[in-house]
């Protein structure tokens, strides 16, 4: 069963590395529960009776497997963290409840087990009954089979992808540290009709909402997410404990999920998480990609409940703009450069409805990520020109394995524009580390790995001050390195901040 939790693991993530880290703990439970009750057996069989003894330790391991299972449920906890101690002891738990239950067949059977032969190990089961070996002999592999293909069909045909439920690899970079403890962790999630780990899937009928083989962190309210549509429901909550905004358009990925739980650090237990979702036409160029950005509704609303939002708002365009609307917010020194010059009008749109967000919402904060730097101190700038009192939190940016920056357009990759979009941070990096101290080599050194990639169109590559974005012409401590690049129609941006 072990070994199927990895291959189950491994077909949720479409990643060999995922298994590989399963497997090792998995090995290590059940080498512990091998070696525990080989050692009771050698201790005790000289003064208990064989029969006994199956009897108590298939008794004490069903106990203790009961106790787990029901000690820790907690209906819609979220955000649960399996390390390698708690998956070792899963395995543990797994291994020893099997092999309770192979010493318990012949009883049920009524072929009582004879004295332990000398002569084939201690945990050998001496048995009259054919019918009970060859029910033994059935089981793994019928039980493999079967396991097999819930795992796959359950992969295939299931909500997997679309709630992001279940275990599943992710590398935790950056992340609030009174949340994740460990950068590499399985991150766990379930939406309340699926069990997260592979023998109870085949029991699926009688749906519990969380494994309690590790312990649970809670990030907010799970499954009590309010959906708000209306800018007049939005303004009528009563505002009595802090209130943390996270801006988005939707389409919600890892990245997201990085930033709703700094969001919940900063409004605490008690406080309110608010996702807003509008894809705001106001900040697309004409020609641009407005008409076929990702609108996931269900699967965005899924997200946010599984990741413990509390209000999510989601307004149609009717409401955020009316049709004879004539009032813009623009910012107009640090918005005319990098993006503001190729996407002319982007960062009014911009301005104009998080202003807007924060006048309907009233956050205490809000939060923003730093793949788009240039945004993030735009409304920096635009919070203290207009006197808004609202703490801006910047985040770090969130990566894939391979570094590429997350973001809801990377889904519009084919696999091989996806495939070469890895030089991007691979250019940063090696412009970062070079040394070089002209803002000319540092650029040239960046566009040169980028253009190793032959569906790489560069837009921009730019070395500016972090603080005005004005282009520098050396490298100093406040020194930011911007770079856009198509990949077929794709436009990805990313930056690093150069030591």
């Amino acid at each position: 069963m072990g070994w199927l939790f990895a291959v189950g693991l491994g077909l949720q993530e479409q990643k060999r590395i995922a298994v590989l880290r399963a497997l090792p703990p998995i090995a290590l439970g059940h080498a512990l529960s091998i070696g525990i009750i080989i050692a009771a057996v050698l201790l005790a069989r000289v003064t208990v009776p064989p029969f006994a003894l199956q009897i108590a330790a298939a008794a004490i391991l069903f106990a203790f497997g009961l106790y787990r299972l029901f000690r820790s449920r907690h209906p819609n906890w979220v955000g649960m963290r399996v390390g390698f101690g708690d998956l070792t002891l899963w395995s543990f738990v797994m291994a020893s409840a099997h092999g309770a239950g192979l010493m318990l067949i012949p009883l049920f059977l009524k072929s009582a087990p004879q004295t332990l032969a000398p002569h084939t190990g201690p945990m050998a089961l001496h048995t009259h009954s054919t019918c009970g070996l060859g029910f033994v002999n059935f089981n793994t592999p019928s039980l493999l089979a079967s396991s097999v293909a819930v795992h796959t069909l359950g992969y295939l045909f299931g909500n997997w992808r679309g709630s992001d439920v279940g275990l599943r690899e992710v590398r935790c970079r950056n992340v609030a540290a009174r949340l994740v403890q460990r950068r590499f962790v399985l991150d766990a999630r379930v939406d309340g009709d699926w069990f997260i780990y592979p023998l109870p899937l085949i029991w699926s009928c009688r749906p519990r909402y969380i494994s309690s083989f590790a312990d649970c962190r809670r990030l907010g309210n799970a499954g009590g997410v309010e959906i708000l549509t209306t800018v007049a429901s939005a303004r009528s909550l009563a505002k009595s404990k802090p209130r943390v905004l996270v801006p988005t358009m939707g389409a919600l990925h890892e990245a997201h999920l990085q930033l709703i739980r700094i969001a919940r650090e900063h409004a605490g237990r008690d406080g309110q998480v608010v996702v807003s979702i509008f894809v705001n036409p106001l900040q697309f160029e004409p020609g641009s990609d407005y008409q076929r950005y990702p609108r996931p509704e269900k699967a965005d609303e899924d997200f946010c409940r599984d990741a413990g939002v509390d209000l999510l708002f989601r307004p149609p365009l009717g409401e955020m703009y009316f049709d004879d609307g004539s009032t813009f917010v623009e910012e107009t020194s640090l918005s005319s450069v990098l993006e503001g010059k190729s996407r002319p009008g982007h960062f009014r749109g911009v301005c104009t409805v998080v202003a807007k967000l924060f006048n309907i919402v009233a956050p205490d904060a809000a939060v923003f990520g730093e793949k788009d730097f240039q945004q993030l101190a735009i409304v920096r700038r635009m919070v203290r020109d207009l006197n808004f009192e609202i703490e801006i939190i910047g985040v770090p940016t969130v990566r894939e394995e391979d570094g590429l920056a997350c973001s809801s357009r990377n889904q519009y990759l084919n696999l091989e524009e996806r495939k070469q979009a890895a030089v991007l941070h691979k250019a940063l990096v090696a412009a970062a580390n070079a040394g070089k101290k002209s803002a000319s080599d540092v650029v040239d050194l960046a566009r040169k790995v980028i253009n190793e990639a032959p569906l790489a169109q560069i837009d921009y590559v730019e070395l500016v001050d972090a603080e005005t974005l004005q282009p520098v012409e050396t490298v100093g401590a406040n020194s930011l390195l911007a770079l856009a690049v198509f990949f077929g129609k794709t436009r990805l941006i990313d930056n690093i901040r150069l030591p």
